[in-house]
């Protein structure tokens, strides 16, 4: 038997994916709010998004409630 492992990814629509690439796509240095990713989904989404690319690594935290 013969068996192909794919690696599973997000969704290329998810709030995840969607979050991620208007980060990228602003370019290192970009500071921004939750309120920017209003349109891609709701708070509660955009919230948990920003949460697991933040244990990711993939952003940081700069402050709260400013």
């Amino acid at each position: 038997m013969l068996f192909f492992v794919a690696k599973m990814g997000k969704h290329t629509e998810s709030v995840d994916t969607l979050v991620l690439q208007r980060i990228e796509s602003h370019g290192a240095g970009w500071v921004f709010t939750p309120s920017d990713f209003a349109d891609l989904g709701t708070r509660t989404a955009v919230a948990s998004a920003l949460k697991r690319h933040k244990a990711a690594g993939h952003i940081r935290l700069l402050g709260r409630g400013l």
